[in-house]
């Protein structure tokens, strides 16, 4: 944890997020909405959830600490989707994306 207040550099990674997803942080979201519901996840709160169809996700390239991007990269494929999954939900559990969409 210490490293990660003293990194604060950027680095560009391709991230899978749901095309719903995608589209209201386009239209609603601020990136610090976004960003602060893409924090690392415990890999069991990931378990429970569903990659669902890739056909569903855009990858999107973004600006991430470094510490963030090495957390990422070392996620495997099928748990890159179960997280886009889970970073929608926690947007619509605190209400910053609707149920609908």
């Amino acid at each position: 944890m210490a490293n990660r207040r003293k990194d604060r550099r950027l680095k560009s990674v391709a991230v899978y997020l749901p095309r719903i997803l995608y589209d209201a942080w386009l239209s609603k979201l601020s990136a610090k909405e976004l960003a602060l519901a893409m924090l690392p996840t415990s890999e069991s709160e990931l378990t429970g959830i569903e990659p669902g169809d890739r056909s569903e996700f855009d990858i999107v390239y973004m600006q991430m600490p470094v510490w963030w991007h090495q957390w990422y990269k070392d996620l495997s494929k099928e748990d890159k989707f179960r997280f886009g999954k889970l970073v929608l939900k926690r947007l619509r559990s605190i209400g910053l994306i609707g149920s609908s969409i």
